[in-house]
């Protein structure tokens, strides 16, 4: 009964150390949500990160985080105008140097290479969506309260 106890306990503390992918995004590193104040109703949100296993999460934690924007604004709901996926190289994590290159596309995996001068590389994909908020329902908005009360994927 005490070594259940104590596995259990152990893999609980585990799990608590493990970083969350839902954080905002922090100096150059690739990885966390960003907002961007486009007018008094619509915002860009975007949600980046270098692991490839992220990638099919990074849509659902973008919308999330729209919601979770609107209703601190004191919204009820959003509309979801525009959604765009890009993977881009971008320089390793701990490089200052600038992003590499831009472009879309759909490859998958962590793509990492030398070059001299530049240090390792890496593929970064992101999410970005052009969100409208709105005080009343129209046919095609989504309730804000809905979207916060599924959990985070």
């Amino acid at each position: 009964m005490m070594t259940r106890t104590l596995c259990a306990l152990l893999t609980a503390m585990l799990l608590c150390g493990c970083q969350s992918i839902y954080r905002p995004q922090s100096g150059n590193e690739p990885f966390g949500y960003q907002d961007t104040r486009l007018s008094d109703t619509e915002y860009r949100i975007s949600f980046e990160s270098w692991r490839s296993g992220d990638r099919t999460r990074l849509r659902p934690l973008a919308e999330y985080r729209a919601a979770e924007l609107g209703a601190s604004l004191g919204y009820g709901w959003m509309q979801i105008v525009e959604a765009d996926y890009v993977m881009r190289e971008d320089a390793a994590l701990g490089n200052d140097a600038a992003p590499i290159t831009r472009g879309a596309g759909t490859s998958s995996g962590v793509v990492a290479e030398v070059t001299p001068g530049m240090g390792m590389r890496q593929m970064v994909y992101e999410v970005s969506l052009r969100v409208r908020y709105l005080h009343e329902q129209q046919d095609d908005a989504i309730n804000l309260v809905t979207m916060l009360a599924r959990p985070l994927p």
